[in-house]
């Protein structure tokens, strides 16, 4: 651990735009791999250039790694070049066509600097006049180019050094929370139900936050869970589900990215599924009767992750009205109520946890997916076993 307190990886477009875009500030991102760093810095250029005629450029992301590339990419080569003042020869400094656009007036975009953990000590010495001067061979780059580096963490297995001191000086450094709570459910509500991960894996990692990623586990299996290997495992479970691939192979190959210890658990878990009602037949308001046997907490979230997965999937699926929405809506919390118990009553709190988790998830998405942007509040109104569980 670097720092005592942390970021969600949600929170990095946050301060992209506004340490880095607003300020200039060069940052830094330290976090395992596997959780999507580069993938939410994207998304941050993204959201820089929204609102702005960006049509001129090739791209508002450049992706450079420099502990794989020669000092020459960052600080240029000198090349020999005809002089026509002199008729004579004169030196100037090649650089790379990916930086050509950034150095352009008005180039607007995010420079990644990705792996700076793991460039040498020599080559971070070549990326100290870029992150302090935001110099290129020479030439400055644009004043909307905001710079960025990432790298994983001292202990992740991977080969990494300490930033020189006075790089390190020299940029906001953050650490990126990547396992827990917190950034379970961020992982979860930013990616999983959006990229379609399979409810068993959703409601596997919600169950157990603190297996999301096991990057600094000290374990003879190489292989462990991540935000990454959960995705793919999730990909397997489809296809074990569509007959794509057999049971066998399919938890063998799910063992080679998160795990055997992992996978196991995980297989037990996915099995459950097998014996509960069907998200499906939920929200078509089809009354599957819920075993008695399976009332405990974890076949409980089991469904109400899976309902709430394919609900989302709806809400972003344009053939599905509003009024669609709405109706399915109403009949898995009326299922809920009828159908989940337990002497402690913890269905209730799971059914409002539930119900805020939808409210939540509309408000942020509403937008991005084409629905109204009082979607959310016309959900409450057009609802009523839904509406009673949030008010």
């Amino acid at each position: 651990m670097l720092f005592e307190h942390k970021i969600t990886i949600r929170e990095i477009a946050d301060a992209i735009l506004v340490f880095g875009a607003r300020h200039k500030f060069s940052l830094m991102f330290y976090g395992n791999s596997g959780i999507g760093k580069s993938e939410k810095i994207q998304q941050a250029a993204n959201e820089m250039t929204k609102d702005i005629d960006i049509s001129w450029q090739k791209t508002n992301f450049i992706d450079f790694r420099l502990c794989f590339e020669a000092v020459e990419s960052l600080g240029g080569l000198w090349v020999p070049q005809d002089d026509v003042n002199t008729a004579g020869i004169k030196l100037t400094k090649a650089m790379p066509e990916i930086w050509e656009e950034v150095f352009v007036e008005g180039w607007t975009g995010i420079i990644l600097l990705d792996e700076l953990s793991s460039a040498t000590p020599s080559k971070q010495s070549i990326a100290y006049q870029f992150l302090n001067e935001r110099i290129l061979g020479g030439r400055k780059i644009s004043e909307n180019a905001v710079i960025v580096g990432a790298g994983n963490m001292q202990g992740s297995g991977g080969l990494t050094f300490d930033l020189l001191k006075p790089v390190a000086n020299r940029v906001m450094q953050f650490e990126i929370e990547d396992t827990g709570v917190n950034a379970t459910d961020v992982w979860v509500e930013d990616y999983a139900y959006i990229h379609n991960v399979h409810p068993a894996i959703i409601s596997y990692v919600k169950e157990h936050p603190q297996n999301l990623n096991k990057n600094t586990e000290d374990s003879n299996c190489p292989a462990f869970p991540s935000q990454r290997s959960y995705a793919k495992a999730s990909l397997v479970l489809h296809d074990m589900d569509n007959g794509i691939t057999s049971n066998r192979l399919g938890w063998i190959g799910i063992g080679g990215v998160i795990g055997e210890i992992y996978a196991s658990e995980l297989k037990i878990h996915y099995e459950l599924g097998f014996k509960l009602p069907k998200a499906t037949n939920i929200l078509k308001g089809l009354m599957e009767v819920m075993p008695e046997e399976y009332q405990t907490t974890a076949a409980q979230n089991y469904i109400m992750y899976s309902v709430a997965g394919l609900w989302k999937q709806y809400f972003m699926a344009k053939e599905y009205t509003d009024e669609d929405l709405f109706k399915a809506l109403d009949f898995a919390v009326g299922w809920f109520q009828n159908n989940l118990h337990s002497s402690s009553g913890t269905e209730k709190d799971l059914m409002i946890g539930f119900g805020l988790n939808i409210k939540s998830f509309v408000e942020k998405n509403a937008r991005e997916f084409g629905r109204s942007p009082s979607f959310a509040l016309d959900m409450i109104n057009n609802t009523k076993t839904y509406k009673a569980i949030c008010m």
